[in-house]
């Protein structure tokens, strides 16, 4: 099922960006779980539901990167619009933690990047790094993470 996986904090985002969506192959998906720790101390994890873009494309391999930070969560799909790539961040909600809403979509700024293909949360700096698999350039973006 899943082809990228990060855990945090009680969470697992789990990345499976070959998912195909209906007749979109290869559209991509990215399943949230959640820990469950019982009185005896062992552990299970119970899928709380699937982080959707809010743009559905064929090809665009949504989940291939992931990260997930405190109440933040970023998902890549790197081959959206033929390649260029995009990174969706989702926030949990703080009231019901088992909602999670996308807040925001960035994309690369360079065509054919593959934008969003690697991603990591720098908690200290409080930055998202997003790698592109083409780009021969570093930039560090800090958009209130």
């Amino acid at each position: 099922m899943g082809k990228t996986t990060v855990v945090s904090n009680g969470y697992a985002l789990v990345g499976a960006p070959v998912e195909d969506r209906g007749a979109l192959l290869d559209a991509g998906a990215a399943y949230l779980y959640e820990e469950q720790i019982d009185t005896q101390g062992n552990s299970s994890w119970s899928l709380i539901g699937e982080l959707a873009p809010s743009l559905v494309e064929a090809g665009a391999e949504f989940g291939a990167g992931v990260a997930i930070e405190g109440s933040l969560a970023a998902i890549g799909a790197p081959m959206e619009n033929g390649g260029d790539g995009a990174v969706y961040l989702y926030e949990q909600d703080a009231n019901d933690p088992t909602l999670w809403t996308q807040i925001a979509r960035m994309q690369g700024l360079d065509p054919g990047e593959q934008f969003g293909k690697d991603l990591d949360f720098d908690e200290t700096a409080g930055q998202l790094i997003i790698g592109g698999l083409k780009e021969t350039t570093v930039s560090i973006q800090q958009r209130g993470v």
